[in-house]
C-alpha cells in the first residue's frame, strides 16, 4: 500500500511511478520487504526538491501457512480483526519513501490464525474530518473494527467505508485506501 504526499497530477504520477517499481517485471519478488522498500527508496526521486514523500506498507503473505512478512515505510501500523478482538500489528518501521535515501527498513515476520483478518489502511481513513465533530481518529477507527470483527469481509470492509463517508458527510478529503486479507477457517 503507497500513500503518497500531497494530491492531484503529481502526486498521481509519482504514486503510478512508484507503483510500476513494485512491478514483477522490475522487483525481484523473492528478496525480503525490507531490500523491496529500499530499493523502492531509491527509485524515488524529488528533484524539485518539493518534499514530497511517500508512506509504504508493503509484505508478501504465504497463502499455504499464511505467514507474512512486513516493512513499513512511515505507514499506518496494520490491525489484526480475530473473532475475540482487534490489535495494532507493530511493523517494523523506516522512514517514509523519499527522506533520506540511506534510510533502514526491516522486516517483520507474524502468523495469521484462521479466520483473522489483516487489515491494511491509509492515514486518510482515520484523519477523516467531520465538520462538527472534528477527526474521525485512529481509536474510533479501532473501535468501529472491534463492533464490525464478526462480519465476513466483503461486508466489514463495505461497513468501515459507509461509516466513514457517513463522518465525512460525504465530503471530498484526503484518500482513504482499505485492504483486507483474511486467514480461512480450517
Amino acid at each position: 500500500m503507497i500513500d503518497v504526499s500531497g494530491h492531484g497530477a503529481r502526486a498521481a504520477m509519482l504514486s503510478f511511478t512508484l507503483a510500476q517499481g513494485l512491478s514483477p517485471q522490475r522487483m525481484d519478488w523473492q528478496l525480503a520487504p525490507e531490500v523491496l522498500m529500499h530499493r523502492l527508496n531509491l527509485l524515488f526521486d524529488d528533484p524539485a526538491n518539493l518534499g514530497q514523500f511517500a508512506t509504504v506498507i508493503l509484505g508478501k503473505i504465504n497463502i499455504k501457512t499464511h505467514q507474512v512478512y512486513m516493512s513499513s515505510a512511515g505507514h499506518p501500523m496494520p490491525l489484526i480483526i480475530s473473532k475475540n478482538d482487534v490489535q495494532t500489528l507493530s511493523v517494523p518501521s523506516g522512514l517514509p519513501i523519499g527522506i533520506d535515501k540511506n534510510s533502514q527498513y526491516s522486516t517483520g515476520e507474524y502468523q495469521l490464525y484462521p479466520g483473522e483478518q489483516l487489515l491494511l489502511f491509509s492515514d486518510g481513513v482515520y484523519e477523516v474530518n467531520n465538520p462538527q465533530h472534528g477527526m474521525f481518529g485512529l481509536a474510533r477507527f479501532k473501535q468501529r473494527c472491534a463492533e464490525a470483527k464478526n462480519l465476513p469481509a466483503n461486508k466489514l470492509l463495505k461497513h468501515l467505508t459507509y461509516v466513514l463517508n457517513l463522518w465525512k458527510q460525504n465530503q471530498p478529503q484526503d484518500d482513504m485506501s482499505l485492504l483486507l486479507f483474511t486467514a480461512p477457517e480450517t
